[in-house]
C-alpha cells in the first residue's frame, strides 16, 4: 500500500526512527524526553559546602554590574531587525555571567513592552541526547502560556510538529547505521522497503508486520516537511508584537560535539524572526571545541559566522573583589563562629600585601570559599574559632593556590616558630638564618616563590623573640592564637584540637556558666584532665563573655582549684599568677573603680587561699610594670587602700585561727604573705607563730613557708653551654622579722624526728650560718644560707 518512492521510504524511516528512539533499546540504555535523568536530584544530594548561587536581583549586586545588565536588557528588547541574531556574552567560569543574565531578565520584565524570555540550560540534558527535544518542549510551553494570543498559540502548535520533524531527521543517520549493524548488511547497502520489513519482523514477529507499520505511520500524521513548517513558524513570529529573547547558559559545560551541535541548531534550525539568542560561555572553550573538528585558523571565523555580537562581561575592580571577598568570608564565618575578634591591622597587612594577589576574579573567591567551608568546621568548637582568623585565611590561601608552599611550611615548624632578630624582611635575601630557611622552603616548593607568597610568610612569621627572651608582642600573639606560636602552629595543619588541650569552644562554654558550683565543677574537671592552666589561659581570651555578676563566682572557684595545686607547684614557675591575671582581666572590663573594688573585696572575703588573695591585692594596685607598659591598674587611690585593709583583716583572723599555717604556703609563700602584710599594716600579732612551737605539723608548715627556691646558672667550661641548677634555702633573715629564731630552734630540736629530712637539712644549714659572728662573709646579701 506504500508507493515505491524514495519519499515514502524516507517518511517510513523517520517514523520508525522516532519509534526506535522512544521505545526500542538495541544498543544501550538511553533517556527519553518522557523519562529524563533526574540530574537535579543528583546535584541536591551532593555535598556542596559553598553553594555558588548566582544573584537574582539588582539589589544583590556588589560588583557594579547592574548598569551593564540593565543596558543589555534594553538593547535586546529593542532589537528591531527581522532576522534572528546571536549574541555572545563571554566570561570565565565563575565570573558571574548567570548573575548578569538574571539581572537583565529582571529588568526586561519591568519594561512597558516586555519581551518573551526563555532561560534555557542545555547542560542539564548533556550526554542524554535530549538537549534539542527539551529546547522545543520548553519553547512550546512558553508560547502556550501566552493565553488569548492566537499568534503564539498557532506558533506553539506548529513548533511542536516542527520539532517532531527535526527530531526524526536528526535520528535518520543514526538509524541507518543501526539497520546496517542489526541486519549484518554491508556498510554501503541501500536501505530499501524490504530491509525495513526485515527489521520489523525481527522486532515484532512476522505475523504483526502490517499492523505495526500502520501504527507507526499514524505517529507522523502531518505530512508537511520540516522546511514548510519552518516557513509557517517564521510567518507567525513576524506577526508577533514582541521580541523573543532566548538565553542559553552553561554552553561551556557541554562536550565539544554538543557545543558544535548547539551552535548549528541555533543558527540554522531555530533562527526564527524577531528572536535574539544570548549564549553565555567562555569564548576560548568554544573556539577549542570548534577546532576539534575544523582547523584552528578556521575556528575563529566559524564562530564569527555564528555569533554576530561579542559582549564581554565587565571585570570587577580589585576594590569590588575585595568587598565581595570580605562579605562572603564574613557570611561563611558567621555560619560557624560567634566569637571572631580580629586584628584589623594584621588582617590588612596580610590581605593587601599578599592574599589579594591570589583573587583575580569571582571564580577564585568561590574556589577558596568552597575549600574553607570544610576546613573551617574543623577548627571551630561550639561556635568558637580555635585559631587566629586572619592567619587561618592566609594559610588556607596558600593551601588552595600554592599547595607546595603550604606543604613546605608544614615541615618547618621549629624554624618558623623560633626566628630571632628585629626584621625578617630585611634579611631574607642575605646569608642569615632566615635566608637559609627561605632557601629550604624554595627547595621543597621546587619552584620560584611568588612575591605574594613571600609577603604572606613574612606577615605570618615575623620576629617573635628578642635576645633577652620573649617579647611583649610574642606574649600577646599567644592570646591571639597566632600561627607563629609553637603552641598553636600544629592546629593550622592538624585541623583539630589534641585531646590534651582545652578548646576555645570549651572555654567559651565555661565563660557562660552561672553560679560558683558550676564553675567549680568545670575547673575540677580541667584539673583532673591536667589542663587547668591551659583552661585559665583560654578563659583570658573569652573574658568579655563572662557576666560581670558572675566574676566573683568564677574567681572563687578558680582560686579554690588553684589552692589545691599550690603544694605541688614551684612558685618560680609563675603558674599561680595565671588565676590572678585572669581575675584582674575580668574585673577591668568594668570602668567603675568602686564596682571593681566591690567585686575584688567579695572575692577576698569568700576565698580560703591566703596566698592567692594576697597576690590578687598586690597585682590589683599600681606597679612599676604598669607604668613601664602604660597599663591601667585595676585599683588605685582610696579603693586600693580599702582593699589592702580587707586582706590585712583576713590575715589577722587567719593568724588567730592558726589557718595561716597551711601546706599551700610552702615554697616561700608564707614569707611572701607576711612581707605584704607588714608592708600594708603594722598589726601582725607578735605571737602569731607560737602555735607552731608545740605542734610539729604547724612547725613544718612554718619552715616550709620560708624555704624558697632559687635558680643559678654556671658554665661547664664552655661559654656556649650554661648549666642551670635549682636550689632551696631557708631565709632566716626574713623569718627573724616575724618570729624569735632561738625559740624556733628549740622547737626544731624537740620535733627533729617528726620533721621532714629536707626541712631539717635546710634549717641546720641556715641556723649554722646564722650563729657565725661574721655571717655576712658566709651568707648572701639577703642573709640566706644556701643548700644546693
Amino acid at each position: 500500500m506504500y508507493k515505491n518512492t524514495a519519499v515514502n521510504i524516507v517518511e517510513l524511516l523517520i517514523t520508525i526512527s522516532i519509534y526506535y528512539k522512544d521505545s526500542i533499546n538495541i544498543k544501550s540504555k538511553t533517556f527519553t524526553s518522557s523519562n529524563p535523568p533526574v540530574i537535579t536530584d543528583v546535584l541536591l544530594n551532593m555535598k556542596i559546602f559553598h553553594k555558588l548561587t548566582p544573584i537574582t536581583t539588582k539589589s544583590e549586586d556588589t560588583l557594579g554590574r547592574a548598569d551593564f545588565a540593565t543596558s543589555l536588557a534594553v538593547d535586546l528588547t529593542n532589537y528591531s531587525d527581522r532576522e534572528s541574531i546571536v549574541v555572545g556574552l563571554f566570561g570565565d567560569w565563575g565570573d558571574g555571567k548567570t548573575s548578569v543574565k538574571n539581572m537583565a531578565i529582571e529588568h526586561a520584565n519591568t519594561l512597558d513592552t516586555p519581551p518573551l524570555i526563555l532561560d534555557f540550560n542545555p547542560w542539564q540534558w548533556s550526554e542524554t541526547g535530549a538537549i534539542k527535544d527539551e529546547f522545543f518542549r520548553e519553547l512550546c510551553k512558553l508560547l502556550g502560556l501566552q493565553f488569548g494570543d492566537p499568534i503564539y498559540a498557532k506558533a506553539a502548535d506548529l513548533l511542536e510538529k516542527y520539532s517532531k520533524s527535526i527530531r526524526g531527521l536528526s535520528y535518520l543517520a543514526e538509524f541507518s547505521g543501526v539497520l546496517t549493524d542489526a541486519l549484518h548488511l554491508p556498510a554501503a547497502a541501500p536501505i530499501t522497503k524490504s530491509v525495513i520489513k526485515r527489521l520489523i519482523e525481527r522486532i515484532v514477529g512476522p505475523s504483526d508486520v502490517s499492523q505495526t507499520i500502520a501504527q507507526l505511520r499514524d505517529k507522523n500524521t502531518d505530512t508537511r516537511g520540516a522546511k514548510e513548517l519552518k516557513n509557517l513558524i517564521d510567518s507567525e513570529f513576524e506577526k508577533a508584537g514582541r521580541n523573543l529573547i532566548i538565553f542559553i547558559d552553561d554552553i561551556d559545560r557541554l562536550s565539544p560535539e554538543e557545543v558544535l551541535s548547539m551552535l548549528q541548531f541555533v543558527k540554522s534550525t531555530v533562527n526564527f524572526p524577531r528572536t535574539v539568542y544570548v549564549l553565555l560561555t567562555q569564548r576560548d572553550y568554544i573556539i577549542k571545541a570548534i577546532a576539534q573538528r575544523y582547523e584552528k585558523e578556521y575556528a575563529v571565523q566559524y564562530l564569527e559566522k555564528i555569533i554576530q555580537i561579542d559582549l564581554f562581561l565587565p571585570r570587577p575592580t580589585p576594590d569590588a573583589i575585595k568587598k565581595y571577598f570580605n562579605e562572603q568570608i564574613q557570611k561563611t564565618f558567621d555560619n560557624y563562629i560567634s566569637n571572631v575578634q580580629g586584628d584589623p591591622h594584621h588582617w590588612n597587612n596580610l590581605y593587601l600585601n599578599g592574599i589579594e594577589r591570589f583573587f583575580n576574579n569571582i571564580r577564585d573567591v568561590h574556589r577558596f570559599l568552597n575549600s574553607i567551608q570544610f576546613t573551617l568546621g574543623q577548627v571551630t568548637n561550639k561556635g568558637v574559632l580555635e585559631v587566629n582568623d586572619a592567619d587561618f585565611i592566609a594559610i588556607e590561601t596558600l593551601r588552595v593556590f600554592q599547595p607546595a608552599v603550604y606543604q613546605a611550611v608544614q615541615t618547618e615548624k621549629e624554624s618558623l616558630t623560633s626566628i630571632k632578630g628585629p626584621d625578617w624582611r630585611s634579611r631574607i635575601d642575605g646569608d642569615s638564618k632566615e635566608a637559609q630557611l627561605l632557601k629550604r622552603l624554595l627547595q621543597k616548593v621546587n619552584g620560584p616563590l611568588t612575591d605574594a607568597s613571600k609577603e604572606i610568610l613574612c606577615e605570618l612569621f615575623p620576629n617573635i623573640r628578642e635576645s633577652a627572651g620573649l617579647s611583649e608582642s610574642f606574649m600577646e600573639s599567644n592570646d591571639r592564637l597566632r600561627i607563629h606560636s609553637s603552641n598553636y602552629f600544629d592546629r593550622y595543619f592538624r585541623l583539630s584540637i589534641p585531646s590534651g588541650e582545652i578548646s576555645e569552644g570549651e572555654a567559651f562554654t565555661i565563660s557562660n556558666m552561672r553560679g560558683e558550683e558550676k564553675f567549680q565543677e568545670a575547673f575540677d574537671s580541667l584539673k583532673t584532665r591536667g589542663v587547668f592552666f591551659d583552661g585559665i589561659h583560654r578563659l583570658r581570651k573569652v573574658a568579655a563573655h563572662v557576666q560581670y555578676r558572675e566574676i566573683a563566682n568564677l574567681a572563687v572557684a578558680a582560686i579554690n582549684t588553684m589552692e589545691k595545686q599550690l603544694p605541688e607547684i614551684d612558685r618560680l614557675s609563675g603558674l599561680d599568677d595565671g588565676v590572678v591575671i585572669l581575675i584582674l582581666d575580668l574585673v577591668k572590663i568594668h570602668q567603675d573603680s568602686k564596682l571593681r573594688y566591690k567585686v575584688l573585696s567579695e572575692i577576698i572575703g569568700r576565698t580560703n587561699s591566703l596566698f592567692l588573695a594576697t597576690d590578687l591585692v598586690h597585682f590589683a594596685g599600681p606597679s612599676e610594670e604598669d607604668n613601664r607598659y602604660g597599663r591601667e591598674p585595676a585599683l588605685s587611690g582610696d579603693e586600693f587602700e580599702s582593699l589592702k585593709k580587707d586582706i590585712c583583716k583576713k590575715l589577722y583572723s587567719a593568724a588567730l585561727e592558726k589557718s595561716i599555717f597551711s601546706k599551700s604556703m610552702r615554697d616561700g609563700r608564707l614569707d611572701y604573705v607576711l612581707y605584704r602584710w607588714l608592708e600594708w599594716s603594722n598589726d601582725i600579732p607578735s605571737d602569731w607563730y607560737v602555735p607552731a612551737l608545740t605542734d610539729p605539723l604547724l612547725l613544718e608548715f612554718l619552715l616550709e613557708g620560708f624555704i624558697g627556691g632559687t635558680w643559678s646558672t654556671g658554665i661547664d667550661g664552655s661559654v656556649k653551654n650554661p648549666v642551670t641548677s635549682r636550689s632551696r634555702s631557708l631565709q632566716l633573715k626574713d623569718l627573724s622579722k616575724f618570729s624569735d629564731i632561738e625559740k624556733i630552734s628549740i622547737a626544731v630540736e624537740k620535733f627533729r624526728n617528726d620533721l621532714k629530712h629536707d626541712t631539717i637539712i635546710c634549717f641546720d644549714s641556715a641556723y649554722k650560718q646564722w650563729n657565725i659572728p661574721n655571717k655576712d662573709a658566709q651568707t648572701d646579701d639577703h642573709g640566706k644560707a644556701k643548700l644546693s
